[in-house]
């Protein structure tokens, strides 16, 4: 049995990512395979992190992280997780991170694609 990379394992990992992405968007043209993605600037990236953190707070989301944000000719694509309760339901949970993703494409009209992964806090 061959072994992989760790460059080979990055590259597996980003087309498993992209590959959700893609089949989680629907019929959106900015997700087809022609498409160049790249990553934003990290002033942008840094200026949405920020917004999460301050946005979250109001939604009762708590430690978002792993932000990550490319660019497409259409816009941009967000990536991130967050924390919140485990006593919470699922519906409360999505209700959640709905809210803070509306927040944040009110925030910035250039997101066209986001994605938040949510995460049980530890107690």
């Amino acid at each position: 049995m061959a072994s992989i990379n760790a460059a080979q394992k990055l590259d597996f990992l980003w087309s498993l990512e992209l590959a959700n992405d893609i089949s989680l968007c629907g019929d959106r043209r900015f997700f087809f395979a022609d498409t160049a993605f790249h990553a934003a600037p990290e002033e942008v990236r840094a200026n949405i992190a920020a917004a999460f953190e301050e946005m979250s707070n109001a939604v009762k989301i708590h430690n978002v992280h792993s932000v990550r944000v490319r660019a497409t000719p259409d816009g941009m694509v967000v990536n991130y997780h967050c924390r919140l309760s485990p006593r919470l339901t699922v519906s409360e949970v999505h209700a959640r991170v709905d809210e803070l993703d509306r927040k944040m494409r009110e925030a910035f009209p250039d997101i066209v694609r986001i994605v938040g992964y949510a995460e049980p806090m530890r107690e």
